[in-house]
């Protein structure tokens, strides 16, 4: 039999309803049919789930409550339907949505982890095992061990504003892993609730930032060291100005002082120390980035041991250090400033190495030569000889696994504020810029040694001393405009270039300089001009000389500045870039060379 209410859901009437046996309308077969009914019998059990098919050919899923009761027409099965279609949708659809989360959940790259009201964890993504190690498994019915405990309290007020405002948190904050490295993490976490509204736990993604703080801390240390740089440049611009006139009123007096003499001596003295003190103000602009690289043939001894004694009165006693140099001459195409950073930074990092306990510190130079297969003899041939700079220590070592990565740019094992990871980098690359070659070898615990390679020159003219050079300095007689807005550099200019035979007019800014010029342009040969100076830069006063006269002379003084390239002055029509402070000879021969060039 069935009711009214059977008959308005399956769409048949009551007396078609009571014709029909039951695999008429589910959709299962009859086998399983039986089955199922065998199964409710012997186990009691009541309710079913089927699939019902409709009058019309739909198919809904039902709930089948069935009772067996006796009437008189025998046993029966009674049963109650109830239409859940709607229901199993919504459970599909709930399992998709669930299926589709832990998919998303799964393939995100970042960590992610679902906690429940007592901050264990219930669900952690592949990447979470992936960046910390830990499983599910492992941390099952625990809190995950990686909060710092630096970290804890931050922490904590986080997940109570988060619970408490019921809103998503941020933070900055430090992780550690399954192996006890740390890592920077951005934690981003939003709070759950159940039905109820209740809380119900949180979820947590955590982005590794550990290579963006990295980056950060580069670049705050490349803006410091630009700013050092910055400041080290101008204060070497400044002694540049004082050197100037010291160096050129001191060749002056050579010229007249008796040879032999012990006034020449001492002068000769006080211009060594004045050419000391230029080779210096060139390291720091070169530290600076403001120094010309120039590649000339250079004694390296000189070098070798300047850098040697300037160390060695900044590294404390408990060290000791030694030094051992070939006495013959060793000659090399280099920077010499960039060879004496080179000996700097190595130094400096051999003393790192040993600064704690002590120790010793050898610095070496001699000439060798360098086989093919990269190993060196120290056999004194002339062909293929290289000069060898070696700087040992024996300290710390340096632990195989960083070897590779030694002279990458940053890289440092050095605690923070103890390097910048640069020093290395700038080493290897100047050696390669020489045509030379860097080996290390080095043992934890026992020490390290740098040794670099560079090629000998084996022939080189020998420089003659200024003092000695003074009757091949070109003369003349022209008339020269000199402008400089550094009053001691024009008065020692213009008594330097009148004692060399010229007629100088002299400027300290570059408007005055340019009104002499307008009122009689035929009225000067040859312009000398600074580059730095306010109002107007040397480069535009030229610009505008060579306007009302073109083809004018012009020398331009850069003092190492980065405003203007050698290409830059030429397309200007500036003859010459002359570098500050000059060597009264090399000032007259570049003058004798522009003025000879004709205009």
């Amino acid at each position: 039999n069935a009711n009214r209410a059977a008959a308005n859901f399956y769409g048949w009437s009551i007396e078609e309803l009571k014709r029909m046996r039951i695999q008429d309308i589910n959709t299962l077969s009859p086998e399983e049919i039986q089955a199922e009914m065998q199964q409710a019998v012997s186990s009691h059990r009541i309710y079913f789930q089927f699939r019902h098919r409709l009058a019309d050919g739909s198919i809904r899923d039902v709930a089948v409550y069935s009772s067996g009761i006796r009437m008189k027409e025998g046993e029966m099965l009674h049963s109650i339907v109830h239409d859940i279609t709607n229901l199993k949708r919504l459970e599909r659809q709930q399992r998709a949505d669930q299926e589709r989360m832990r998919a998303i959940l799964e393939a995100a790259a970042d960590p992610i982890v679902v906690y429940d009201t007592e901050g264990c964890p219930i669900f952690i993504n592949p990447a979470f095992t992936r960046v910390f190690g830990w499983s599910l498994e492992e941390l099952a019915g625990r809190q995950i061990p990686y909060v710092p405990e630096d970290q804890k309290e931050a922490t904590r007020q986080k997940i109570e504003t988060m619970i408490r405002n019921a809103k998503p948190v941020r933070l900055e904050t430090r992780r550690f892993t399954k192996d006890r490295n740390v890592l920077d993490v951005l934690v981003s976490a939003s709070p759950m609730v159940d039905e109820h509204g209740k809380p119900a736990g949180f979820v947590a993604s955590l982005t590794d930032i550990t290579r963006i703080k990295m980056m950060e801390q580069k670049l705050r240390q490349a803006q410091k060291m630009e700013a050092i740089g910055s400041l080290a440049g101008g204060i070497a611009h400044d002694f540049n100005n004082i050197l100037f006139p010291i160096s050129g009123l001191t060749q002056m007096c050579l010229w007249d002082a008796a040879q032999g003499s012990v006034l020449e001596e001492n002068l000769k003295k006080i211009y060594e120390s004045t050419q000391r003190a230029t080779d210096l103000v060139r390291q720091i602009l070169s530290f600076s980035r403001q120094a010309e690289i120039q590649k000339t043939p250079v004694i390296l001894q000189p070098i070798v041991k300047e850098a040697f004694r300037l160390t060695r009165s900044a590294i404390p006693s408990n060290v000791e250090m030694k030094i051992e140099v070939q006495p013959e001459p060793i000659r090399v195409m280099a920077d010499p400033t960039q060879i004496h950073q080179v000996l700097m930074n190595l130094i400096t990092n051999a003393f790192h190495a040993v600064e704690r306990t002590g120790g010793e510190i050898r610095v070496e130079l001699l000439k060798t030569h360098l086989e093919q297969g990269g190993e060196a003899e120290d056999n004194g041939k002339d062909e293929a000889s290289y000069a060898l700079i070696r700087v040992s220590d024996t300290g710390c070592g340096i632990d195989p696994v960083h070897m590779d990565k030694i002279f990458e740019p940053y890289f440092t094992t050095k605690p923070q504020g103890k390097g910048t990871g640069l020093g290395l980098a700038v080493v290897h690359g100047i050696v390669r810029d020489s045509g030379g070659e860097i080996q290390v070898e080095s043992t934890p615990g026992k020490g390290t040694t740098f040794s670099i390679f560079l090629p000998v020159l084996e022939t080189m003219e020998e420089v003659e001393p200024a003092a000695q050079a003074v009757a091949k300095i070109p003369l003349g007689n022209e008339r020269i405009l000199l402008v400089d807005d550094e009053r001691q550099i024009v008065d020692m200019g213009k008594r330097v270039l009148e004692r060399l035979g010229y007629q100088v007019e002299t400027f300290l800014d570059s408007e005055s300089a340019l009104a002499c010029f307008e009122a009689d342009p035929q009225r000067f040969d040859l312009v000398v001009t600074d580059m730095s100076m306010p109002k107007m830069t040397g480069d535009r006063l030229a610009e505008k000389i060579l306007a009302i006269r073109p083809g004018m002379p012009i020398i331009l003084c850069t003092g190492y500045t980065e405003m203007i390239d050698e290409n830059e002055a030429k397309a200007i029509g500036i003859r010459a870039l002359s570098p500050k402070p000059m060597a009264v000879e090399v000032m007259a021969a570049l003058i004798r060379q522009v003025l000879d060039q004709g205009g």
